[in-house]
């Protein structure tokens, strides 16, 4: 499920550009379908493509979209909000 008013109202959301936000959604999206589910690669190759981003634009706009991750032991990016909706 979405809930539209806590990501709109999320302080880390408020906080991002237009740009950012859809990178971030996209991202929401590719995280929710990992395994471990609502994890990322730490790669920003790979994490530039998937929020369908230049490196260069991914560079400039990183540090913003990925404020709600977390690095874990694994090595990976975890969203503890994303993980607690998927269990």
């Amino acid at each position: 499920a979405f809930y539209p008013a806590d990501f709109a109202n999320d302080i880390h959301v408020e906080s991002m550009s237009a740009l950012q936000v859809g990178a971030y959604m996209l991202l929401l999206c590719k995280a929710w379908q990992a395994d471990p589910p609502a994890s990322l690669p730490n790669d920003d190759q790979v994490l530039s493509r998937l929020a369908r981003v230049d490196a260069i634009t991914w560079a400039e706009i990183k540090a913003g979209v990925l404020v709600p991750f977390r690095l874990g032991t694994d090595g990976r990016l975890h969203s503890k909000r994303l993980r607690l909706e998927y269990d």
